[in-house]
């Protein structure tokens, strides 16, 4: 028996796990989305990759998780345009879907670009598009595209205007707003019917775990007071917000044209809210699905999860994106968020007690991630043995590097050989602070069995003690744990 997988992206299939564009020809082999391999079996995960034996004699492949999802039979690919694929997906949800002359249909996508493809969804950012669909001469068309959020910005998610928590509107469809005035503009009101939030009583900008909550909360249709695309600010307190006030009159002037409107100035309009992965990849199953796990350990040497979809990065995300941000503000990026989830999976960094010591520490050994390689030049290192730093300018080449400052010929060579990278050995530190900030502390949380010790629900000073030799920073290393703790 073999398992289809799809490419959920352009994407290709290799022979080591380096960059595609670092491998020549007949290293690599290029597909397109949508396109399909057959997997005999799955031999090895490495590195945010699948190590896997093709069916009808096609060899040994890596094939990076984030770009294959496994096919199921009765989600097939959605096609068409964007707008079919949203009136499809609306048909499967049951959705109301309004198909006469000149009738809106308000959709809004989270975390999708204005040309349809996907984005990392990041917090207090317009990263949303709000969409109008009508259907002309029968088939669907989006007739208004526009920048926006679904989203709180980071004002209202830090002070929220609720004690209960800023509202983060669940996704489906609600019948709900009508025209009116949003303080000093019009706007959709809602005054026509209820709306369900998630309340985001943790503040740390995601839905999961939060309760909901039902009601008339003013969740308007507004404008954005032309905030920048990467601050939504304190332009929405949960609203549906369109980024630019000469498009938000586009919007509003677009549906009144609605027949249902003008023949009843009440009218209540409705508007669809949809997850942008949840619209464009129907047929792939999920993270921890299951069905998904149960068929992929047939296939598996080491009874592991085949190619879970877990967004930019590969490996499954074990602190989202959002908890980055909550713990490390702006200095967390998307290739610190992908570099931690590949150190907390590789390293078995795979449970609460775990995650928030190790990330206590590395917060404050980094002070928050601000140094990520160490101040001093690392002249000092020169002929340092017990470094393995046998060679000229090995101080400074192989000087503290990452979160807790990997430092030494000697480590940055377990690294290497941990990451399959020769670049670490080649370049040095300013390679492993950019690249490797986590991973490099990894290297060292295994080595010192730090796993074992938190599994023992030790202190902050006793872990401290192990990590540092003594209770340097304490207090701040406990300032971090409480903090962590409270969003993990």
């Amino acid at each position: 028996m073999t398992i289809k997988v799809t490419a959920t992206a352009g994407t290709y299939i290799k022979k080591t796990t380096q960059q595609s564009s670092e491998l020549k020809e007949g290293q690599k082999k290029q597909y397109n989305q949508g396109d399909t391999i057959e997997i005999e079996e799955v031999l090895a995960k490495e590195w945010g990759h699948h190590y896997c034996q093709l069916a009808y004699g096609q060899g040994n492949w890596y094939l990076f998780d984030d770009h294959w999802g496994l096919v199921t039979t009765s989600n097939p690919p959605r096609n068409g345009s964007l707008a079919e694929k949203i009136i499809e997906y609306m048909k499967e949800k049951n959705y109301k879907i309004f198909s006469g002359e000149r009738q809106c249909n308000i959709v809004y996508i989270e975390g999708m670009n204005p040309d349809g493809t996907l984005n990392d969804d990041k917090p207090n950012h317009f990263n949303d598009l709000r969409l109008v669909i009508e259907f002309v001469n029968g088939v669907p068309t989006i007739v208004g595209n526009w920048v926006g959020t679904t989203e709180p910005g980071g004002r209202y998610t830090h002070n929220p205007m609720n004690p209960k928590g800023a509202a983060r509107i669940k996704f489906g469809q609600y019948t709900a707003w009508q025209v009116g005035v949003h303080k000093d503009h019009e706007a959709l009101v809602q005054t026509g019917g209820v709306v369900t939030v998630h309340r985001d009583f943790d503040k740390n900008f995601i839905r999961t775990g939060d309760k909901l909550d039902t009601g008339y909360f003013g969740i308007n249709q507004h404008w954005g007071y032309d905030n920048p695309f990467n601050n939504i600010g304190s332009a929405s307190a949960g609203c549906l917000v369109g980024r630019e006030k000469r498009k938000h009159r586009d919007f509003m002037a677009l549906i009144k044209q609605d027949p249902r409107y003008k023949n009843n100035r009440k009218f209540i309009f409705t508007s669809t809210i949809i997850a942008g992965d949840d619209l464009l990849n129907p047929a792939v199953k999920r993270v921890f699905n299951s069905e998904v796990s149960s068929e992929c350990k047939k296939h598996s040497r080491h009874g592991g999860v085949l190619l879970k979809a877990t967004g930019n990065g590969g490996y499954s995300k074990l602190v989202s994106y959002q908890k980055g941000i909550s713990i490390f503000g702006d200095r967390y990026n998307q290739t610190i968020h992908n570099d931690l989830n590949r150190c907390l999976n590789t390293f078995k960094i795979n449970n609460k007690l775990r995650i928030r010591h190790f990330l206590s520490q590395c917060a404050h050994e980094s002070g928050g991630l601000k140094w990520l390689k160490e101040l001093a030049s690392g002249s000092a290192y020169e002929g340092r043995k017990d470094l393995g730093n046998t060679q000229p300018g090995d101080g400074r080449k192989f000087k503290g590097g990452g979160v807790i400052q990997l430092t030494g010929r000697a480590n940055y060579q377990q690294l290497a050989n941990y990451t399959n990278d020769p670049k670490v050995m080649k370049i040095g530190v300013n390679y492993v602070a950019e690249n490797y900030p986590f991973t490099s502390a990894g290297v060292w949380w295994q080595a010192n069995k730090m796993n074992e010790l938190c599994d023992q629900n030790p202190s902050v000073i006793t872990v401290t003690r192990r990590v540092n030799g003594g209770t340097n920073g304490l207090s701040d290393r406990q300032h971090w744990y409480n903090k962590i703790s409270k969003i993990i």
